[in-house]
């Protein structure tokens, strides 16, 4: 298969369309395999979206169905749902016509292969926030709270992590991996911070990842530090641990620890979480209801029972998780966890945080088990910095369907949930420590004096996400709204019903510019919404052109700046006004990851 996304497409791609023809023969070739890939894909989404109808109950999301039970009205729960089911059957419906057609010209190719793409992401991202609903066994007969030990959740991570590691990111890919420059603004930072600290400098990094940020890291060091660095990573994989090491040459300088062993050689000058309190065990999973009384969910793990062979019940997948018995669970196929689902149920919760008292109607996880974690932090580091994705605060918190489903996500079998930075910082703070909580983007900008897109996101290479919502909606990079001409738009496109004749006369008048054909979405309601999506799509080509040169060196850090202004006289080309395009480039404001940075006692950061 060949995409937009596949670096053997990219790598290849002309910058102008008139250049496209004479490639015409290979785009022919790499459209006849897209489409039998995804019409196999088709065919999976149709089976699921007729499960879905079947059984709505089983098929609803577990947390929006224990949301509904409370509140049979609230967009976190059945109406969310079912308002997601039907976006979901139109672009199915939409996927199925886009199969069908067959480009009448050459010119057209690229156009097509871009929208089949585009609405295959939008249909699998709807797709995702189901699970299963086929027949499912329990494991365990009790309901356990997601922040105590013992819930499947947990249980499979800890087992999950423990078989594959580094073979994980086959699952997901971190920004770490693919480029230097955080863990050179890392490195910037601590080599400032350190001057009169005595040795031995220990670095503790917990949540080792591929290694590559070690390797980076302890690079940038040497080069601007005239004394070593021991540098210690922990992980609570043995195979993730020895895959890290493969990164770093063998040195003295190099130790690893086990979870158990993190106090051994404290303290630390400096200890490093990156994208790990995310994953501990022991995040409750919290509601307020429009009263603001709290809830925590509780879980009981499934499992299809087409899937259990006559020699594994499900009592003995569940003993072998329980207790944690890696021999038994990996001859049984870590693929096969990925199947292990939840039921949950939400019973009252009692807590005397300030930080949630008047929220309501709202879905939240809540790291109370990580937070003892990081409290032991506390003690054995001078700084501590946690580089992860989630919310600043409770002010963004889920509202609604499509939100509640991303408080916990899947990723193979491993499951993640947003980390909410304000709780830690506040614990920091408690302490007397100072804290501070920022974007990723603005943390690099501060140390490296370079200011970075992360373009893998805006290039469309990682994550999907609605469009229409993403490019008109209040946090988009570039929103609608700042369009020269988008008090004329919106004036017209209340009134007119025929989009694609809407759509010529906005380019003729010149206050459009597309590259790719209108489409009548069937999901979308309005042809403002309509527009944002056709707008997308130019977007993402004016983004893709620069990320055609940088991807072919995998760098997922923008910060080339004649790039930058390039980008900016396209888009401003396109109609976008042209100081949020400049703000926007300067200090970029989207993206999920934020750095919580703790300092010593009495110190300033």
């Amino acid at each position: 298969m060949i995409t937009l996304q596949d670096p053997r497409f990219l790598n290849n791609l002309p910058t102008r369309w008139p250049d496209v023809i004479g490639a015409a023969p290979s785009l022919e070739e790499g459209l006849v395999e897209l489409r039998a890939h995804y019409a196999g894909l088709n065919a999976s989404l149709r089976r699921l979206l007729n499960r879905i109808r079947n059984t709505e109950s089983a098929g609803i999301d577990p947390l929006a169905r224990a949301v509904a039970e409370l509140d049979p009205e609230s967009p976190l729960g059945l109406p969310g749902y079912r308002e997601v089911r039907r976006q979901l059957e139109a672009l199915v419906g939409r996927c199925t016509e886009l199969l069908r057609e067959v480009p009448l010209s050459t010119e057209e190719w690229l156009r097509h292969i871009a929208v089949v793409v585009k609405t295959f992401e939008l249909a699998h991202a709807t797709a995702g926030n189901f699970c299963d609903p086929g027949p499912r066994a329990r494991l365990g007969e009790t309901f356990i709270p997601f922040d105590e030990p013992g819930n499947v959740l947990d249980q499979t991570n800890l087992v999950y992590y423990r078989l594959r590691g580094s073979t994980i990111y086959e699952d997901f890919i971190t920004a770490v991996s693919h480029d230097p420059l955080q863990a050179q603004a890392d490195a910037m930072r601590f080599c400032s911070q350190v001057g009169s600290l005595p040795d031995p400098l220990r670095v503790l990094e917990v949540g080792v990842g591929g290694g590559q940020y070690a390797a980076d890291f302890r690079a940038d060091c040497a080069r601007r530090l005239g004394r070593p660095v021991h540098y210690c990573m922990g992980d609570i994989s043995p195979a993730m641990l020895k895959d890290a090491l493969a990164h770093s040459p063998t040195s003295r300088d190099i130790e690893v620890l086990g979870l158990d062993e993190l106090n051994r050689l404290a303290p630390y000058a400096l200890q490093r979480h990156n994208e790990l309190f995310t994953d501990l065990p022991c995040a409750a999973v919290l509601y307020a209801d429009k009263q603001g009384k709290l809830y925590r969910a509780t879980a009981r793990g499934t499992f299809p029972e087409a899937l259990l062979t006559p020699e594994v019940s499900a009592e003995q997948l569940h003993a072998w998780l329980t207790a944690g018995e890696l021999e038994p669970l990996g001859r049984f196929g870590v693929q096969t966890l990925e199947h292990v689902d939840w039921e949950v149920r939400f019973e009252p919760f009692e807590c005397d945080d300030p930080a949630l008292k008047g929220r309501s109607d709202v879905l939240f996880s809540y790291q109370n088990g990580p937070a003892r974690f990081f409290r032991e932090s506390l003690e054995r580091a001078h700084y501590l910095r946690i580089v992860d994705y989630g919310i600043p605060d409770l002010s963004g918190a889920a509202r609604s369907y499509e939100e509640a489903v991303q408080v916990i996500r899947r990723y193979g079998a491993s499951a993640t949930r947003d980390l909410l930075f304000d709780m830690f910082a506040r614990i920091a703070q408690e302490a007397g420590r100072p804290a501070r909580v920022v974007r990723l983007e603005q943390f690099v900008a501060e140390t490296t004096g370079q200011y970075p897109v992360f373009l893998r996101l805006l290039a469309g290479v990682e994550g999907t996400s609605r469009v229409s919502r993403v490019v008109s909606g209040p946090t988009a990079p570039f929103p609608l709204k700042s369009l020269r001409h988008f008090e004329e738009i919106a004036s017209l496109a209340g009134t007119i019903e025929d989009y694609t004749a809407f759509l010529d006369r906005l380019q003729q008048q010149g206050w459009v510019r597309l590259s790719m054909p209108g489409v009548d979405w069937p999901h979308v309601s309005s042809n403002l919404e309509k527009l944002a999506i056709d707008l997308d799509f130019e977007v993402n080509a004016i983004f893709r052109r620069p990320a055609i040169e940088l991807l072919k060196d995998h760098v997922p850090w923008f910060t080339d700046e004649p790039l930058k202004q390039r980008l900016a006289a396209e888009l401003v080309e396109l109609g976008f006004a042209q100081e949020p395009v400049l703000q926007e480039l300067r200090n970029p404001t989207f993206g999920r990851f934020w750095v919580l940075e703790v300092g010593p006692e009495g110190s300033s950061l």
